[in-house]
């Protein structure tokens, strides 16, 4: 709480369970000053162009499990302990830095040629969004790569939003009951708007994106006024994206260095892995 702008007052518990009470300085904001998505703050990595002394509660991703590490890698896949079950995660759908889906995907897809997985966890619950044409493909035919007793665990979250939704919609179309969500709903509703522009204030420094594209994955979208017009070419109905198991991760799970949601997932697949032929990857 505070009575000032330029302060706030805290109370902390720490962990042999007393409480501390301190007063935080506000600072003026730098306009170069890194910024992230909120679900960037799970990482202690530095970020590009942090302070040297900025500290993170965990000194090292190492000691995160394998779904929060590297969160700077925006695409990512691993054989999970070494088993037939292949990890994939996307934090976008779309190019950033030197990293390009295109290229991974394509990888991607020649790994899974080379050693089918028996099972694939598809986390995109930090994934915010992209053009989901990028990845309509790959999702559309993620099922053909596992067995027809292998199942798509879909974790998603919160952040799993815009084109992330679209690509949960396609996995989910494809995949039917062998497509598995788990985690938190995904950050919108199966109607919602993207797309759209950006604008700013003639007389302030504020720029603020407005969406004009209207996706509706529950129904078929026929007003031409307000459907965004690719969803024709790459329709997506779904009933619905709610989790078949809700699973929340909470701040006492990370301080624990655990990820209920990624477990969960893991647990499942090595079950249902048993009940498949062994097909180990060779590398």
């Amino acid at each position: 709480m505070s009575s000032r702008p330029d302060q706030t007052l805290w109370t902390f518990r720490l962990p042999n369970g007393s409480d501390v009470t301190r007063t935080l300085p506000g600072e003026s904001s730098d306009e170069n000053e890194p910024h992230a998505e909120m679900t960037r703050w799970l990482s202690p990595q530095k970020m590009k162009g942090e302070t040297s002394n900025w500290g993170a509660l965990i000194p090292n991703d190492a000691d995160l499990p394998l779904s929060l590490r590297d969160f700077d890698s925006t695409f990512r896949r691993a054989w999970i302990d070494h088993s037939c079950t292949l990890f994939i995660q996307l934090k976008a759908i779309a190019d950033t830095d030197q990293q390009h889906i295109g290229d991974f995907l394509s990888a991607t897809v020649d790994e899974m040629h080379a050693h089918p997985p028996c099972n694939i966890i598809l986390d995109l619950r930090f994934n915010t969004g992209g053009g989901y044409t990028k990845a309509a493909r790959f999702a559309s035919h993620l099922p053909d790569f596992v067995p027809p007793s292998g199942l798509i665990y879909l974790l998603t979250g919160p952040q799993t939003f815009s084109a992330a939704i679209t690509t949960t919609s396609f996995v989910k179309q494809a995949a039917g009951s062998r497509a598995i969500i788990l985690g938190e709903p995904v950050g919108d509703l199966l109607t919602f708007y993207g797309e759209g522009n950006a604008g700013c204030l003639p007389h302030e420094n504020l720029c603020l994106h407005f969406a004009t594209g209207m996706h509706d994955y529950g129904h078929r979208c026929n007003d031409w006024d307000r459907c965004y017009w690719l969803n024709w070419i790459f329709p997506v109905p779904v009933k619905s994206l709610a989790p078949d198991e809700t699973i929340k991760m909470t701040f006492a799970d990370y301080t624990a260095r655990r990820d209920p949601v990624f477990e969960r997932a893991v647990v499942l697949a090595a079950d249902s892995s048993r009940r498949v032929p062994s097909r180990t990857p060779s590398t």
